[in-house]
């Protein structure tokens, strides 16, 4: 391509990026002008943060805006912008962090000692934030005897102390939806998925303990005085016992939390967990039972022979209800997740076709993605399943392709204890944290090397929370599936993850597209990528022995290879066959009637040391 053409297309991507950045600005604005419920699928780099930032300093828009994300550098970065585009500064408020900004919280007063207890104050602090204790509950209750409180009110209470009206622009954490003042009559905008902000999982060791202190000190349950009656109830016993829980205790009650002893606020909720809910299956085949109560959605999972027992707690904020408008907005969105885990009803607003997607992804972003593999899924979560050399073998093929070291995504623990550090970039994320992260996005090449599997349980209690029951095929790899709905869940909690990693890269204006390398074929369909026709594999023994024996000597006939390796005759024939398909060695025949076929080395220092692995020319 000559110097001219590249100009030309990088000024047609640079324009066609602005036009979509345009149009999901004005769709965001007219969300948050006409109020309501929105989920909006905006595509990375089509500017989710920017326009949360624009939005606050545009005088079309007369409501206040309030950003929530979980991200410290998108919060910033939302600032940033809003200042950017003229938003005065004094009218924007940072929520403050409770582990950052109260000095107990932070550890900084673990020098004073706690009368009668031996852990240091932030230790105290952190198993109170654990049993479900809010820090203003606990700040209250502790009173002047909290370390920060030593001289007035502590810094996270002071910070937290604000007039809500001269507030223009508030950003923050999603946890602070549940603050009726920060959403009230406000438009509330969450950039990217909130996870785990608004659901919970107990495992069985916290909620028997926690259950346990429940009965024993703060509820009276006729003929129950632990956990094991609870579980051997039956249906009249569950009933009443329902019913007085109801009668003695909040739902969510501080005091219940406030213990050493393994008790949690929540605790009157698992309880309930316990005693009451439908099966999710009708014949009860999968131990779990769901329990909605108001906006909440508890999840018992009684456990199978291979997982153990838990409870799953989802709490939609409930003043989102109050909001003037909340607009949901995420690169890869599941619409029945979000809808249940904010509890709205939100607007899913397709804005751009399958192929307009695949159209900016190829041609505005520039991307050009290689699918390493037609057929394997790479489930990359424990390192023992992978294998090494394969690993290995991709980030040397594309290091010797692309002259340089390369950031990749794959499991933290592929990354600690099988990657090659000779090979990759210092820039890593990980998979499972990515969302986001804005680490590589001056980086023009990414290897993104297989996918993370949950296990079909955490994706049938995905599913559960729902309300939906669903069960693997019991197929491998790319075959496996969960039926119709469930694949909404798989696909979330699996593809969605490989679409996120992808985008990492090339995403500022100034990066003339990127290359990136998957080895996974669990990719979103709406991704457009080359996919190669055959598997990386890794080199067999012979024919490793074979090549360090041509590499050593130069040339050899087949005997002479033979008495150097340790593999069999028929296994040397194999091996020559390979390295002359590949073009890393020749045959000929000397001179003379009874010369012997000799074997040369015409290219094997350019043979990846790990693993055949074909990638296409660039």
């Amino acid at each position: 391509m000559s110097m001219a053409s590249k100009s030309g297309s990088a000024a047609s991507s640079k324009s066609g990026l602005e036009k979509r950045r345009e149009q999901t600005y004005d769709l965001i604005r007219s969300c948050a002008t006409n109020g309501g419920y929105h989920l909006v699928p905006v595509l990375m780099m089509l500017g989710k943060t920017y326009s949360a930032g624009k939005l606050a300093a545009d005088p079309s828009v007369d409501r206040p805006v309030t950003v929530l994300t979980n991200e410290t550098d998108t919060r910033e970065q939302v600032k940033d912008y809003a200042i950017e585009e003229g938003q005065d500064s004094d009218r924007i408020k940072m929520l403050p962090q409770f582990f950052e900004v109260c000095p107990t919280a932070a550890g900084e007063h673990d020098d004073v000692e706690i009368p009668y207890r031996e852990e240091t104050w932030s230790q105290l602090v952190e198993m109170l934030h654990s049993n479900q204790i809010t820090p203003s509950y606990m700040h209250k209750r502790l009173d002047d005897a909290m370390p920060c409180q030593h001289e007035g009110k502590c810094p996270y209470a002071v910070a937290c102390d604000f007039e809500i009206d001269n507030v223009d622009l508030l950003i923050g954490h999603p946890i602070h939806g549940n603050v009726e003042r920060y959403i009230e009559e406000r438009v509330t905008i969450f950039d990217e998925d909130a996870g785990g902000a608004f659901e919970y999982t107990v495992e069985q060791d916290a909620y028997t303990r926690a259950i346990n202190v429940l009965l024993e000190h703060h509820v009276d349950l006729d003929g129950a005085t632990s956990i094991d009656d609870l579980i051997a109830a039956d249906d009249d016993q569950r009933a009443e016992w329902i019913a007085e829980i109801h009668e003695q205790v909040d739902l969510t009650d501080p005091n219940v939390g406030y213990s050493d002893q393994g008790g949690r606020a929540d605790a009157p909720l698992l309880a309930i967990a316990v005693l009451n809910g439908e099966p999710v299956a009708d014949d009860g085949s999968l131990n779990m039972r769901r329990t909605e109560l108001a906006s909440k959605t508890l999840l018992y999972d009684e456990g199978t022979d291979t997982t153990d027992p838990s409870i799953i707690v989802r709490t939609p904020p409930e003043p989102l209800a109050s909001a003037w408008a909340t607009i949901a907005m995420d690169g890869t969105p599941t619409p029945e997740i979000w809808c249940n885990r904010l509890g709205l009803d939100l607007e899913y607003h397709e804005f751009m076709t399958l192929n307009e997607r695949a159209e900016f992804i190829e041609h505005v972003l520039d991307y050009n993605i290689v699918q390493l593999t037609p057929d394997r899924t790479v489930s990359a979560a424990k390192a023992k399943n992978l294998n090494r050399d394969v690993f290995n073998g991709i980030l040397w093929e594309i290091k010797n392709e692309h002259d340089r070291m390369l950031p990749t995504i794959t499991s933290n623990e592929a990354k600690q204890s099988i990657i090659n550090g000779r090979y990759v970039s210092n820039k890593e994320l990980h998979l499972g944290k990515v969302r986001s992260h804005s680490e590589l996005e001056d980086e023009t090449l990414l290897a993104v090397l297989g996918s993370l599997h949950p296990g079909d349980r955490e994706i049938q209690r995905l599913a559960a929370l729902d309300g939906y029951a669903v069960e693997s095929n019991g197929e491998p790899g790319i075959d496996k599936s969960y039926g119709k709905v469930g694949d909404k869940y798989y696909r979330h909690l699996v593809h969605n993850e490989v679409a996120q990693a992808i985008f990492r890269v090339g995403r500022t204006e100034e990066i003339p597209g990127a290359d990136i390398y998957v080895y996974t074929a669990n990719i979103p369909d709406w991704i457009p990528r080359t996919v190669v026709e055959e598997n990386p594999k890794r080199w067999s023994r012979s024919v490793q022995e074979v090549a360090r024996a041509l590499e050593e000597r130069g040339s050899a006939t087949k005997d002479e290879i033979i008495d150097s390796v340790s593999v069999k005759k028929r296994s040397v024939d194999e091996a020559l066959k390979v390295l002359r398909k590949h073009g890393y060695v020749e045959d000929e025949r000397g001179d003379g009637r009874y010369a012997k076929k000799e074997w040369k080395n015409v290219g094997l220092s350019e043979k990846n040391p790990h693993a055949n692995v074909p990638i296409p020319d660039r």
